[in-house]
């Protein structure tokens, strides 16, 4: 009985002093944003099926976050939130750094552009190209907690495409000419996009005064002969001057540049021109200027893609 003092003083003891303790936090848990399978993309050099899934796998994709709240801005002074990519066929977005609402669940708004940059400072992106690459933007989506729904991004193309048809008017004329072993055009090769502060988006060409800004793309080679051949499709800056000069290298011919007309280029439509190969020169004409995802081919139907150098249709 005489250690009984002991023990309740103890006891008193640890109870006081855990009344002292400071409660444990409550840790605050964020909600993910996600992002939906329904990523829409027109066709162009990343086609789509008829539901618009991508159909290669985009690698590079950059997002970019604005200020939280009820209205979409501050994407001006924003940096990328996080890379992302898309599996080929699946049209599932995949972010490398997961996005998440703030503690109060405020609107969060987002944008994105493919491919990856060369340079990115906040609000420009900048890019140079050789004819291959397909620059896509999307204008802002809102992501709103009590929806419960996912984002969508829709890409929209920022070049217009050009491809080139060749046709010898006779067989004699393929034999005199030879293959076309290069079709050249000058053109620029470096573009600057700027975000506005609330998302809103312009692709520039820069210029150099020693016009280290401007370079060769090439249709590449094709077999001339009296049926159509189709050249690869090149993408170039949507200039308002459209193109004015063309190269040609044939097998049996010097190297000689035509002066083009007429030839237009929009973004997202695709102009397609035919080169007609005479005697003793070659004649152009633009047979369509059309959107790439319904582009064809005026009289037999044929879908004129990005096809291989010197595929037939």
């Amino acid at each position: 009985m005489k250690y009984w003092p002991v023990y309740i003083i103890t006891i008193v003891l640890f109870l006081l002093t855990a009344c002292n303790e400071d409660p444990i936090a409550e840790v605050s848990v964020k909600n993910e944003i996600k992002f939906n399978t329904g990523v829409v993309l027109t066709r162009g050099v990343i086609e789509s099926d008829e539901n618009h899934i991508p159909q290669q796998e985009m690698i590079g994709i950059q997002v970019i976050r604005g200020t939280d709240g009820d209205t979409q801005q501050g994407f001006l002074t924003s940096n990328i939130a996080s890379s992302a990519s898309i599996a080929a066929g699946s049209g599932t977005i995949d972010l490398d750094i997961r996005q998440y609402f703030d503690e109060a669940n405020n609107n969060a708004h987002f944008m994105a552009f493919y491919p990856e940059h060369n340079n990115y400072e906040a609000g420009k992106a900048s890019w140079t190209i050789d004819g291959t690459q397909d620059i896509m933007v999307t204008k802002p989506v809102t992501a709103v907690y009590q929806d419960g729904r996912e984002i969508a991004f829709e890409f929209e193309h920022s070049l217009a495409q050009v491809v080139l048809k060749l046709v010898a008017e006779d067989d004699h004329v393929a034999e005199l000419y030879g293959d076309l072993l290069s079709a050249k055009i000058n053109v620029p090769t470096q573009f600057e996009l700027t975000i506005s502060n609330i998302g809103e988006t312009a692709l520039n060409k820069i210029t150099q005064p020693d016009d280290s800004h401007m370079g060769e793309f090439d249709f590449g080679e094709m077999e001339l002969r009296t049926d159509t051949v189709t050249s690869q499709g090149v993408l170039v800056y949507p200039d308002a001057a459209g193109l004015t000069e063309i190269t040609l290298e044939f097998e049996n011919r010097k190297t000689k540049s035509y002066p083009f007309s007429g030839v237009t280029l929009q973004a997202e439509h695709k102009t397609v021109v035919i080169a007609t190969v005479k005697g003793h020169t070659v004649l152009f004409d633009v047979i369509s200027l059309e959107p790439w995802e319904d582009a064809t081919e005026p009289d037999n139907g044929n879908e004129v893609g990005l096809g291989k150098p010197g595929e037939s249709l």
